[in-house]
């Protein structure tokens, strides 16, 4: 299997180039469907370029691939810390105030001096080696 100078290898420039015409032709449909016409040919005809070298001749997609492999890893760190954050202020902690207002204490972190034990009990039953065949 070849691979380049930085250890990418066909399979993945393959890989690249398929889904990137596969996602020039959604791209297309999307602007077609919105009457966005100017970029719509220049789509349709990238397309079947790039699946071709994915398929024919994958090690000339390695020059793209470098220049697109940052690009999209800095969009993915930005979209993960969006989404993070936005779950966590949206979601997360409204349940938490609510939780407090309504007196909740769900990890069971209040101290109790006449409590003789933290411990919580497992029951389980008896013991049986089959359900460690499926863990899940």
């Amino acid at each position: 299997m070849t691979t380049t100078s930085s250890g990418i290898d066909r399979r993945e420039l393959r890989n690249f180039g398929l889904s990137l015409g596969v996602v020039c032709l959604i791209w297309a449909g999307v602007l077609y469907w919105r009457d966005h016409l100017g970029a719509v040919k220049w789509l349709l005809a990238a397309s079947p370029v790039l699946m071709a070298l994915g398929l024919l001749a994958p090690i000339a997609l390695y020059p793209l691939h470098r220049v697109w492999m940052p690009v999209a890893k800095g969009i993915a760190r930005l979209l993960t810390w969006l989404l993070l954050t936005l779950a966590f202020y949206l979601v997360f902690t409204p349940y938490g105030v609510i939780a407090r207002l309504l007196g909740k204490d769900l990890l069971d972190r209040k101290l109790d001096p006449q409590r003789p034990s933290y411990w919580i009990p497992r029951n389980d039953g008896p013991f049986d080696p089959d359900r460690m065949k499926k863990q899940y």
